[in-house]
């Protein structure tokens, strides 16, 4: 007969089992792959077992070996927009009809082993076939904990566009699963302000998630002092990421600074949108020692190398599209040690504010005052790169792999 101290025992080590549906994770480069990574690194020491549901054309990747699938066709950027007049409801109905069909065909065996299910990124476009296969089949058929993180704001779009019927979209979704939530079902999101804006018109806690990266790798390194101030932007280049201004961002900069001013721009889009294309040639124009582009994709390594050169981190995000949506980009400068330059009236400025990022906030969201707040960045390099560099620990701390898993336990235990 065992002793009861070894049943005590064997109920400790009982890893959790947590199945993650990730829409976005499709490839070995950007922030999916490295939110995924960092969580899976730290699953052990929480006591967590992940498995992820990649989208469909992920290659796979040896870091992850059989703990990702690649399943999903409904891609997390997905949207349709033919028809500019009704672009919103034609992207409800192929994004909602597109995932409803992907989560009709998920093993039955894999659903059953799960003790907590994570989406970790949504958009208002998947919400009602989400929420739907929850109410009909999730919490009927499993006893799996499910955590949805609203990481997108109800005004975005996937043609960087404000959406009118986001909030609606959103509410009439968890509509579906309203006698569930804070029970089997909790709603998330990576600030307070996106938190409030959700609050704002849905009846519910929004939890708190870290966005995790892989700073266990990357520590945070001093600015090399004096010499010139280089600004870098990074991510995909998107009109709502402000891409479009960055030509004139620039040369504004250049123009109200008396500092070195050197630029590093990453330039990677998918060759479709015309504002886009003529911002690259304009940048072209640019080309010299002040101003370095890279193109194309980079690897993980190399991306996380240009990061770390940078003295500033550019984010000239649109408020009206980030004001309650977080930044993979903004995560990485503030756990780096890095200052930037980002908007206001949105999430990361709230963090500015709140003293958890340093940095300088632009109000008017045009390239003449953007420009502006890089040069006031660079004239007070020294003390703002001090003030990051010393806020970096705590941030990395926090949203780290092990941060996010412990916030992920910690909501849906209730």
């Amino acid at each position: 007969m065992a002793r009861k101290g070894s049943k005590v025992a064997a109920a400790v080590a009982k890893k959790r089992r947590l199945l993650v549906f990730e829409f976005g994770f499709r490839s070995q480069t950007g922030h999916h792959f490295n939110n995924s990574l960092s969580m899976l690194r730290a699953a052990p020491g929480q006591g967590v077992e992940i498995t992820y549901l990649a989208g469909d054309t992920f290659p796979g990747d040896p870091a992850f070996g059989s703990a990702l699938v690649p399943f999903f066709s409904a891609d997390l950027y997905r949207g349709l927009n033919l028809y500019p007049t009704s672009a919103e409801f034609d992207s409800w109905l192929d994004v909602n009809g597109a995932l409803a069909a992907d989560l009709k065909r998920l093993p039955a065996t894999m659903l059953a082993e799960a003790d907590m299910i994570l989406v970790p990124a949504v958009t208002q476009f998947h919400m009602w076939a989400l929420c739907k296969w929850i109410r009909d089949v999730a919490i009927p058929q499993t006893s799996a904990r499910i955590f949805i993180n609203l990481m997108f704001s109800p005004t975005w779009t996937a043609w960087d566009a404000v959406c009118e019927s986001g909030q609606q979209m959103y509410a009439d979704a968890i509509r579906l699963v309203s006698d569930q939530l804070g029970q089997r079902v909790f709603l998330g999101s990576e600030f307070e302000a996106s938190a409030r804006e959700f609050q704002a018109f849905i009846d519910a806690d929004v939890h708190i998630l870290p966005h995790p990266g892989l700073w266990d790798d990357h520590a945070p390194v001093a600015r090399r002092s004096g010499g010139a101030v280089r600004v870098g932007y990074f991510g995909y280049a998107k009109r709502e990421k402000g891409f479009h201004l960055v030509p004139e961002i620039i040369e504004a900069a250049l123009g109200q600074s008396d500092a070195d001013l050197r630029f590093v721009v990453h330039v990677n889009h998918g060759g479709y949108d015309g504002e886009i294309i003529d911002a690259e040639q304009r940048l072209k124009r640019l080309k010299g020692p002040g101003v370095r582009l890279i193109e194309g994709p980079m690897t993980s390594e190399q991306y996380q190398a240009e990061v770390e050169d940078v003295d500033i981190m550019l984010l000239p995000y649109d408020p009206a599209l980030y004001r309650g949506r977080g930044s993979g980009v903004f995560s990485e400068a503030v756990a780096l040690g890095k200052p930037m330059v980002a908007p206001d009236e949105a999430g990361v400025g709230e963090e500015m504010r709140r003293g958890r990022a340093a940095g300088i906030a632009f109000g008017r969201y045009n390239a003449d005052a953007i420009g502006r707040a890089v040069a006031e960045a660079a004239a007070n390099i020294d003390t703002l790169s001090e003030t990051a560099f010393q806020l970096s620990a705590a941030w990395r701390e926090k949203n780290s792999g092990a941060g996010a898993l412990k916030s992920l336990i910690t909501a849906v235990r209730g």
